[in-house]
């Protein structure tokens, strides 16, 4: 359990603190700021394989499952293309191609 502990301490999850002779263990983040942190992390593991064809399953996921959340994800979509200035046309269907193991 101690190791377990002290590895999220060393991720800073936790925040450890002496007292008395005991360690005591706290959250450094709240339950949304974590789980904000853990979907990013989880995303960008994801996105290590083909972007392509990770963006294109999360759409058909996602169309099936949750249109509604589909449609917020298009509305994200296009709020950070507004930010950064990308252009906002009709963008290009994900290649479905799979590589050849």
């Amino acid at each position: 359990m101690i190791t377990v502990l002290n590895k999220l301490v060393d991720k800073r999850i936790l925040e450890r603190r002496k007292v008395e002779d005991l360690y005591h263990y706290s959250a450094r983040m709240s339950e949304p700021e974590f789980m904000a942190h853990a979907s990013r992390r989880v995303v960008e593991g994801i996105l290590s394989f083909e972007p392509e064809a990770v963006a294109a399953s999360m759409v058909d996921v996602l169309a099936e499952r949750d249109p509604e959340q589909l449609a917020e994800l298009a509305r994200l979509i296009r709020r950070r293309m507004r930010e950064t200035g990308e252009p906002q046309g009709e963008p290009a269907p994900p290649s479905r191609a799979r590589r050849k193991p």
